[in-house]
C-alpha cells in the first residue's frame, strides 16, 4: 500500500496527525531532501523522489508489498506528485492524506476568501499559459519556480496591457516567511528575498503570486 501524505507548506507544525501516524508506520519513506533530513532517525528505508523515473520504478517494484509513504508538499490534490504516480503506475493501490497547501496559508494571512480564485502552476511550464487566464476581474494564484519567477509573472501581465495588484508569499510558515503587497509594476521588478534551501526539494523553489486584475 502506498500512502501519499500532504506535508503542508513547510513547517512540520502543519503536518496533520493522521499524516504523522502514516509516517510512523511506514517501512519506506519517499520525499524531497528537506523532509528526508528531518526523518533521518526514522528506521524506514528512505527514497529521494529525484530522479522521478527511478522513484517510480521503485514504487512499481515494492508498492503493493510494503507500507510506503510518499511525502509531497502542500496538498496532494494541488499540483503535486500524486498525478504523476497515478499516470505512471496506475495499478498501485493508493491512499491519500490531505495537507494544507501554501495557497491556503497565503489566503489565511490575507484573511481572504479564495472560492473564486483560479489556480495555475508554472513549474516547468511555459509562462505563456497565463495568457488564457488573464481577463478583467480575474483573480489568480500562481505557483512560480526558479525560471518563471514572480517578476516574470508581473512582466507577462503588464505586457498584455492589464492593471491590478499582487501579493507575493515566500517561505510560508518557514523561518523567512514574507508576504509582500505590490503593484504590478513593482511585481515586475520583484526579487526573491530569501536564501533558498536545496534545489532538489520542490517546495524550496516555491513562491506564490496572488493577482487581482482590474
Amino acid at each position: 500500500m502506498i500512502t501519499v501524505v500532504g506535508t503542508g507548506p513547510g513547517s512540520p507544525e502543519y503536518l496533520a496527525p493522521i499524516g504523522q501516524k502514516a509516517i510512523a508506520a511506514a517501512e519506506i519513506i519517499a520525499g524531497g531532501a528537506a523532509w528526508l533530513d528531518r526523518l533521518a532517525g526514522h528506521p524506514a528505508d528512505k527514497i529521494d523522489i529525484h530522479p522521478i523515473d527511478r522513484f517510480i520504478e521503485r514504487l512499481k517494484k515494492e508498492g503493493n508489498a510494503k507500507r510506503i509513504v510518499v511525502l509531497v508538499s502542500g496538498d496532494p490534490g494541488l499540483f503535486s506528485l500524486l498525478h504523476v504516480i497515478k499516470r505512471e503506475a496506475p495499478a498501485l493501490r493508493l491512499e491519500v492524506v490531505p495537507g494544507i497547501s501554501a495557497a491556503q496559508v497565503l489566503f489565511a494571512r490575507l484573511a481572504l476568501d479564495w472560492s473564486e480564485v483560479d489556480f495555475v502552476s508554472l513549474h516547468g511550464r511555459p509562462i505563456d499559459m497565463l495568457a488564457g487566464l488573464l481577463d478583467h476581474g480575474a483573480k489568480l494564484c500562481v505557483f512560480t519556480d526558479a525560471v518563471n519567477t514572480p517578476a516574470k509573472v508581473g512582466l507577462a501581465v503588464l505586457a498584455r496591457g492589464f492593471a491590478g495588484r499582487a501579493v507575493v508569499g515566500e517561505d510560508l510558515t518557514g523561518p523567512r516567511e514574507t508576504v509582500t503587497k505590490l503593484s504590478l509594476v513593482e511585481l515586475a521588478e520583484f526579487n526573491i528575498t530569501r536564501t533558498r534551501p536545496k534545489a532538489a526539494d520542490a517546495a524550496a523553489l516555491l513562491a506564490l503570486v496572488y493577482l487581482e486584475i482590474d
